[in-house]
């Protein structure tokens, strides 16, 4: 968070928790909803409709409103900020979504975001960012993300449609994928295959349900046979004789 965290109106609107002061959410994660009916979908969709996500946040300071901008805040400061927008804030109740005019600091909720740059697409075209830290000043702090920056994949599998043509519908379905799942990676070999990593069978088996009913539905899939990585090193050296 650099010195904004040591002096200044957000570092004490962070630690008092100020529902006043300056604004300061950040997305933990993203679930998938069918935001018609305010419902988070599950593992299937019911109808025609294309995946929505909604926000899984925590607001640290300030009130966060609908149709709130927002900066999204980087690592590197030099960075050209992102203007984000708060469309709907919802309170979770179970699977379903209740909607609310506001959220002050302490709230966790669920919130549809839509890129300023582009606000005909919806929430889940934002990119493949997982994790977001927001606030309304350009100064703001960048909150570090408490999992680890990248999954470590036991199980691998290369992941192809059997129709040429659903080439960039599979691809759209990783990103989703990706996303929405933090222990899921994604790689596109020099070959143009894709190789999905997963965390066991049980959880490729998920990713491959979710694929196939969530974000790539329609999409024939091939699949190569898991491929598990075996990685060997020296312990320590053996005396010779």
């Amino acid at each position: 968070a650099g010195d904004q965290m040591e002096r200044g109106p957000i570092s004490d609107a962070l630690r008092d928790s100020d529902p006043a002061g300056p604004t300061v959410a950040y997305v933990a994660k993203f679930l998938s909803a069918d935001l018609e009916r305010s419902v988070l979908t599950g593992d299937t969709l019911r109808g025609d409709e294309s995946v929505q996500f909604v926000g899984i946040c925590r607001v640290f300071s300030g009130t966060l409103r609908p149709s709130q901008t927002l900066f999204l805040m980087a690592e590197d400061a030099a960075k050209t900020h992102r203007v984000l927008r708060i469309q709907r804030i919802f309170v979770l109740k179970g699977r379903f979504l209740e909607e609310v005019p506001e959220a002050p600091s302490g709230s966790i909720v669920a919130a549809e975001i839509v890129d300023v740059a582009s606000e005909a697409e919806s929430a889940y075209e934002l990119g493949v960012e997982r994790y977001l830290t927001l606030c309304d000043h350009k100064e703001g702090p960048f909150l570090e993300t408490p999992y680890s920056s990248q999954a470590f994949a036991i199980v691998r599998v290369s992941i192809e449609p059997k129709n040429v043509g659903d080439l960039d519908a599979l691809d759209r379905g990783l990103r989703l994928l990706h996303k929405a799942d933090p222990s899921v990676s994604v790689e596109a070999m020099v070959t143009g295959e894709n190789v999905l990593g997963c965390c066991g069978d049980e959880h490729l088996k998920r990713c491959i349900n979710d694929l196939q009913n969530l974000y790539a539905r329609g999409v024939q899939l091939s699949i190569s046979k898991p491929l598990v990585a075996v990685r060997e090193s020296i312990a320590k050296s053996i005396p010779t004789e």
